[in-house]
């Protein structure tokens, strides 16, 4: 089937609100996932919010995200709020209905040679 360059940016588009919905009615769960990636200095991720998409095919892309960052902790009087935004990669599986989100890579270190 040949489609027009209009109704290509009109399906675009459509995508774009439709994953920006989705992100926003997962907001709560979403920010626990980016959590992990503050988790060694203390951080959770509170109010997600959408920054920008970019389509690299019609099913893949890349999405940024805005976010807080809340740094707390009682017996240091610490708290802090940092604004801070991360670039996911996510792709769009049509027969289920599914978004996957791949944040960046963060492998394990290795146990140090003694």
């Amino acid at each position: 089937m040949d489609l027009s360059n209009e109704s290509l940016n009109a399906e675009k588009q459509d995508l774009k609100e439709g994953l920006e919905t989705a992100l926003l009615e997962q907001q709560n769960s979403l920010g626990i996932l980016l959590s992990y990636y503050y988790k060694e200095q203390g951080g959770l991720v509170e109010n997600v919010r959408f920054s920008g998409i970019n389509f690299e095919t019609s099913a893949a892309g890349t999405v940024r995200v805005g976010f807080n960052v809340v740094y707390f902790n009682a017996c240091w009087d610490i708290h802090e709020t940092n604004q801070d935004s991360m670039l996911l990669n996510f792709t769009l599986d049509a027969p289920t209905k599914r978004l996957k989100l791949y944040g960046p890579s963060m492998p394990e270190r290795e146990q140090n040679e003694i």
